[in-house]
Protein backbone atom coordinates (compact mmCIF):
# COMPACT_ATOMS: atom_id res chain seq x y z
CA UNK A 1 0.00 0.00 0.00
CA UNK A 2 3.08 2.19 0.70
CA UNK A 3 3.79 2.23 -3.07
CA UNK A 4 0.25 3.10 -4.05
CA UNK A 5 1.01 6.46 -1.99
CA UNK A 6 4.17 7.47 -3.33
CA UNK A 7 3.01 7.26 -7.02
CA UNK A 8 -0.12 9.22 -5.97
CA UNK A 9 2.06 11.84 -4.51
CA UNK A 10 4.87 11.68 -7.41
CA UNK A 11 1.64 12.02 -9.76
CA UNK A 12 0.46 15.41 -7.45
CA UNK A 13 3.81 16.63 -7.72
CA UNK A 14 4.20 16.81 -11.47
CA UNK A 15 0.95 18.12 -12.09
CA UNK A 16 2.64 21.44 -10.05
CA UNK A 17 4.96 24.02 -11.57
CA UNK A 18 6.29 27.01 -9.93
CA UNK A 19 6.66 30.16 -11.05
CA UNK A 20 8.31 33.57 -9.16
CA UNK A 21 6.27 36.32 -8.72
CA UNK A 22 7.29 39.95 -7.92
CA UNK A 23 4.61 41.66 -5.37
CA UNK A 24 4.87 45.26 -4.25
CA UNK A 25 5.36 45.13 -0.24
CA UNK A 26 1.44 46.71 0.09
CA UNK A 27 0.11 43.55 -1.67
CA UNK A 28 2.31 41.15 -0.02
CA UNK A 29 1.56 42.48 3.50
CA UNK A 30 -2.39 41.81 2.28
CA UNK A 31 -1.56 38.40 1.35
CA UNK A 32 0.16 37.70 4.85
CA UNK A 33 -2.63 39.25 6.47
CA UNK A 34 -5.30 37.56 5.04
CA UNK A 35 -3.38 34.00 5.44
CA UNK A 36 -2.94 34.95 9.01
CA UNK A 37 -6.30 35.98 9.44
CA UNK A 38 -7.80 33.05 7.29
CA UNK A 39 -5.21 30.31 8.87
CA UNK A 40 -4.68 29.68 4.98
CA UNK A 41 -1.24 30.01 3.30
CA UNK A 42 0.48 32.36 1.03
CA UNK A 43 0.26 30.05 -1.90
CA UNK A 44 -3.17 29.16 -1.53
CA UNK A 45 -4.11 32.56 -1.32
CA UNK A 46 -2.36 33.64 -3.96
CA UNK A 47 -3.33 30.61 -6.14
CA UNK A 48 -6.86 30.96 -5.19
CA UNK A 49 -6.63 34.60 -6.45
CA UNK A 50 -4.91 33.69 -10.04
CA UNK A 51 -7.81 31.07 -10.16
CA UNK A 52 -10.55 33.44 -9.76
CA UNK A 53 -9.47 36.10 -11.83
CA UNK A 54 -7.69 34.31 -15.10
CA UNK A 55 -11.19 33.34 -16.29
CA UNK A 56 -12.35 37.61 -16.40
CA UNK A 57 -8.68 38.16 -18.04
CA UNK A 58 -9.17 35.15 -20.80
CA UNK A 59 -12.68 36.38 -21.68
CA UNK A 60 -11.19 40.33 -21.74
CA UNK A 61 -8.06 39.62 -24.24
CA UNK A 62 -9.73 36.88 -26.28
CA UNK A 63 -12.98 39.63 -26.91
CA UNK A 64 -10.60 42.43 -27.68
CA UNK A 65 -8.38 39.81 -29.82
CA UNK A 66 -11.91 38.90 -31.69
CA UNK A 67 -12.65 42.68 -31.60
CA UNK A 68 -9.81 43.49 -33.83
CA UNK A 69 -10.33 40.40 -36.01
CA UNK A 70 -13.73 42.20 -36.97
CA UNK A 71 -12.17 45.31 -37.17
CA UNK A 72 -9.83 44.39 -39.80
CA UNK A 73 -12.28 41.61 -41.78
CA UNK A 74 -10.74 38.54 -40.43
CA UNK A 75 -13.91 37.80 -38.93
CA UNK A 76 -17.43 38.39 -40.19
CA UNK A 77 -20.29 39.38 -37.98
CA UNK A 78 -23.65 38.29 -38.50
CA UNK A 79 -27.29 40.00 -37.92
CA UNK A 80 -29.86 38.36 -35.55
CA UNK A 81 -31.52 38.27 -38.51
CA UNK A 82 -29.11 36.58 -40.73
CA UNK A 83 -28.44 34.12 -37.59
CA UNK A 84 -32.88 33.07 -37.45
CA UNK A 85 -32.61 33.07 -41.36
CA UNK A 86 -30.23 30.71 -41.71
CA UNK A 87 -31.23 28.36 -38.85
CA UNK A 88 -34.83 28.44 -39.92
CA UNK A 89 -36.27 30.07 -36.79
Amino acid sequence: MAGAVQIETVAKKMQEQTAEICFSRRTLARIDALAKRTSRTRNFLINQAVEHSLEDLEDIYLAEQVLEEIKTGKQKVYSLEEVEKELGL
